[in-house]
C-alpha cells in the first residue's frame, strides 16, 4: 500500500457526505491507495455517511471509531489503522482539485527524497459573513500563503493541516501528535519536531484542496471562540515548550499589556484582524495564567 488518505470527522456528516465522493473517485483508480474516516466519536449520522458513500461510489472506505475526543487523537488513531508508505490528511470539508490522489503519489514516486509534503489550500467563505475578511486574513480559515511556486517551506511555515502528507516512518520517529495540544497549535509543534529531526517541508501549489466554510461557522460568535480557544492553543504548546516560570511570569505580563492595549483599540476598529488579535491575545493570556494542567486535557 502506497498512500493512506486519512480523514478526521467529528459531528460533520454534512460536510464529509460532500467530501467523501470525490475522494472515493479518485481513490478508486489507485489499487495502492487506502481512505480511512476516523469518527472522533460523533453523535450524529457520520458512520452512516461513510457506508452509503461506498456503497454508491463502488469503493470501500475504511471507517474506523475512536472515542476519544481530540483531533490528535483521531490522527494518531489514523495512523495505528493505515497501511500506506505515505499518511495524507485532509479535513471533512474540502474538495479535492482534479488529480490531486495522482499528483501526490506521483511526487512521492519520482522523489524518494521528499518526506514530508505539503499543497495549496484555496478557502471558500459563504457570503454571508460578519465582517469584511480580505485575502490577508483567509490563513485564518486554512488558506495557504506560500505562493504559487514550488518550494522548500522554513519553519515556522509548515503544511496545512487539511492538505499535508509525510511518509509513516516520519511520523513514527517523531512520536506522532501531541495529544495534550486540543486547541490548535498541534501542527506546528508536530512540524517542530520534524524540522529538529532534519526533515525538509516541501511546497507544491499544484496539489490543491478548497475548504468551504459555511454561514454557520462564521457568526461572530463562532469566530470569537475559534480565536480565543486559537490563543489558548498557542499558550499552551508555548508552556510545553517554556517550563521556566520566570519565562512564564515575563510572558503573562507581555500579554497581559497586549490585550490591554487591544482592549482600548477595538471599539474603533470594524475589521477582522483587530476582532481576532483581541480574542486571540485573551485566549492566550488565559491559558498562561491558568498555566498546564498534567491530569486534564484542555477543551475549554
Amino acid at each position: 500500500m502506497l498512500l493512506s488518505i486519512i480523514i478526521c470527522s467529528r459531528n460533520r456528516a454534512k460536510e464529509l457526505e460532500q467530501c467523501l465522493p470525490l475522494v472515493a473517485e479518485q481513490a478508486a483508480l489507485f489499487p495502492d491507495t487506502e481512505v480511512l474516516v476516523i469518527d472522533n466519536g460523533s453523535a450524529d449520522n457520520t458512520a452512516e455517511v461513510v457506508k452509503t458513500v461506498s456503497e454508491k461510489s463502488d469503493y470501500t472506505i475504511r471507517y474506523v471509531l475512536e472515542p476519544v475526543p481530540g483531533l490528535c487523537q483521531a490522527r494518531n488513531r489514523g495512523r495505528q489503522e493505515a497501511r500506506g508508505e505515505v499518511l495524507t490528511y485532509i479535513d471533512d470539508d474540502v474538495r479535492l482539485d482534479e488529480n490531486w490522489i495522482l499528483k501526490i503519489r506521483q511526487h512521492y514516486l519520482q522523489h524518494p527524497e521528499t518526506f514530508c509534503l505539503g499543497g495549496r489550500v484555496t478557502v471558500k467563505l459563504d457570503e454571508h459573513i460578519p465582517f469584511p475578511i480580505g485575502e490577508n486574513m483567509r490563513w485564518f480559515f486554512g488558506a495557504t500563503r506560500f505562493g504559487n511556486e514550488y518550494r522548500e517551506l522554513n519553519y515556522p511555515e509548515h503544511p496545512i493541516g487539511c492538505n499535508m502528507s509525510f511518509r509513516a516512518i516520519v511520523f513514527d520517529q517523531v512520536g506522532g501528535f501531541n495529544t495534550n495540544l486540543k486547541l490548535y497549535g498541534d501542527e506546528t509543534e508536530f512540524f517542530s519536531r520534524v524540522t529538529k529531526q532534519g526533515y525538509k517541508l516541501i511546497y507544491d501549489p499544484e496539489i490543491t484542496v478548497y475548504q468551504f466554510i459555511p454561514a454557520s461557522r462564521l457568526t461572530k460568535e463562532e469566530l470569537r471562540h475559534k480565536s480565543y480557544i486559537w490563543g489558548r492553543g498557542s499558550a499552551t504548546g508555548w508552556m510545553i515548550a517554556n517550563q521556566s516560570p520566570l519565562k512564564r511570569l515575563a510572558r503573562i505580563t507581555q500579554y497581559l499589556l497586549r490585550t490591554g492595549y487591544m482592549f482600548v483599540r477595538l471599539p474603533f476598529k470594524t475589521d477582522f484582524g483587530s476582532f481576532y488579535t483581541y480574542w486571540y491575545y485573551r485566549g492566550y493570556l488565559s491559558k498562561l495564567v491558568a498555566g498546564l494542567d498534567k491530569n486534564k486535557t484542555d477543551n475549554k
